[in-house]
């Protein structure tokens, strides 16, 4: 339970420092519109590893803590954005991980991925149409905030 806790500071926190700067425009960046935030993650919700199914449910219901309270400028949400929690079940599968991934980023358009237990290589193992582009990675297990950058590759 700490952890989630320590893990939803840190994910507001990163929300807190990143979001105000993205007021330009409503598609400067992905998953961030002038009402929404939109962030994601897998999570394997059944298989061999389904004991941490409750983590995406808590980490929903954190959400809309978040989304229901007025923070100090008096808006709900983070600054006056709501947050859009998407996930898939991956199984604990690193092909399904992959896929849902990249669902994420490229349909989903999230701003970034978030909780994945262990898996954060999948952005640089690439997939069917490339490698996954840049993004914000914020990791349950280690409870860090990373940048994933595709690998360079000599053409």
């Amino acid at each position: 339970m700490r952890k989630l806790i320590a893990f939803g500071v840190v994910l507001v926190a990163a929300l807190a420092l990143t979001v105000p700067g993205a007021i330009g425009g409503p598609e400067q960046v992905p998953g961030v519109t002038a009402k929404s935030i939109t962030v994601g993650g897998t999570f394997p919700l059944s298989g061999f590893a389904a004991t941490y199914a409750p983590i995406p449910l808590g980490m929903k219901a954190y959400f809309g803590y978040i989304n229901a309270r007025r923070g100090p400028d008096k808006k709900r949400g983070v600054f006056g954005r709501q947050i859009i929690w998407k996930y898939y079940n991956d199984q604990y599968n690193t092909g399904l991980t992959a896929q849902f991934t990249a669902r994420l980023v490229e349909e989903d358009k999230v701003f970034a991925t978030v909780g994945q237990l262990g898996t954060t290589w999948v952005f640089n193992a690439g997939h069917q149409s490339g490698p996954i582009p840049a993004h914000i990675v914020i990791d349950l297990g280690t409870c860090t905030a990373t940048w994933s950058a595709p690998p360079l590759r000599e053409e």
